[in-house]
């Protein structure tokens, strides 16, 4: 299960009920959580008691959860994070061999020969030449084949949250005020019985921190 939410006080306990109500359904879970606090992406990992200490000692607006546990679905998606943006990745490319090639030859190093370290190194090799996050995440989109989904978390050059798939189902759902968006919809509906399914396509920015654009 992968949440993404964004709330313009503090995502944690947000974060944290999502994943204490999938626990209480499925059992003991452990999970993966990123957020995006003061411009830099932190992380951790465990149980959700682990999370629980670790989350409120970083106040931020937008976080993401991974379940590690299997719980009967399909998807396994992968997460990869550097300080600049963190990505959860799920599917796979067509041109994986080619792109590799090319980020060798402008010495880029991937620390592992997958296909999520691959969109990590494009995302982060494009905010270097200074696209936004929005071009780096459509530009990325235009020079992969494939069916995937990503969604990436920013925490530079401003807190941005986007989402894009080519091939798989995204959905969005809205609490208080919070927003969370996951591409395992079974799971979503279990935390949130209203949901809006977002169109296949360009990436979409759900939500951003900029002093030009907020949602």
């Amino acid at each position: 299960m992968i949440l993404a939410i964004h709330n313009p006080q503090d995502v944690t306990l947000f974060l944290l009920d999502g994943l204490q109500r999938l626990e209480e359904k499925y059992g003991q879970s452990d999970w993966v959580g990123l957020i995006s606090s003061g411009g830099v992406i932190r992380h951790a990992s465990g149980s959700v008691q682990h999370l629980s200490a670790w989350l409120p000692n970083y106040p931020a607006s937008f976080g993401i959860a991974l379940s590690n546990s299997n719980v009967g679905v399909t998807p396994h998606p992968k997460i990869r994070a550097n300080e600049k943006l963190a990505i959860v990745f799920d599917g796979m490319l067509d041109n994986a061999s080619s792109i590799r090639k090319k980020l060798f030859e402008a010495a880029y190093d991937l620390i592992f020969d997958i296909d999520q370290d691959i969109v990590l190194t494009l995302l982060t090799h494009y905010l270097t030449l200074g696209l936004s996050p929005l071009e780096a995440m459509r530009l990325l989109f235009m020079r992969l084949p494939g069916r995937f989904v990503v969604m990436a978390l920013f925490a530079q050059p401003y807190e941005q949250l986007l989402v894009g798939s080519r091939g798989y189902p995204l959905a969005l759902a809205a609490a208080y005020d919070s927003v969370m968006v996951s591409f395992d919809l079974p799971m979503l509906k279990q935390l949130y019985h209203t949901m809006i399914k977002l169109e296949e396509g360009d990436p979409l920015l759900l939500c951003s921190v900029s002093r030009d654009f907020l949602i």
